[in-house]
């Protein structure tokens, strides 16, 4: 009966660890996909397709910095990316996540051309 006990303790306590371990993980998880994207609106000041970056500047007069990575959605500009490069004094419409300080684009709506 001793052996019995034992290996139950100590596969009780395997268990409380491994629970404990990806309790974490899965807050974190559960935090990224609760994110709503962000929007912003002004006009396209450049798209960096080297860096993965856009531009904008806000009716504020501020700029903002965006990375992009090839799952963004592009709207309203044909060839996607590389449409959008095309058409700097554009109004468009940044959808975003924040992590830290750098801001992705999830979606690009082009809402007018110059």
């Amino acid at each position: 009966m001793r052996a019995f006990e034992r290996t139950f303790v100590v596969l009780a306590a395997l268990a409380c660890l491994t629970s404990a371990a990806a309790i974490p993980a899965l807050a974190q998880d559960a935090g990224q996909q609760a994110e709503e994207p962000r929007w912003v609106q002004g006009e396209l000041l450049g798209v960096d397709t080297e860096n993965g970056t856009l531009t904008v500047r806000t009716s504020a007069d501020t700029e903002l910095k965006f990375h992009y990575t090839e799952d963004t959605e592009v709207t309203g500009a044909q060839e996607g990316m590389a449409g959008l490069a095309t058409i700097d004094g554009s109004t468009v419409k940044v959808y975003y996540v924040t992590d830290g300080d750098v801001h992705t684009a999830v979606k690009i709506e082009v809402q007018s051309t110059s």
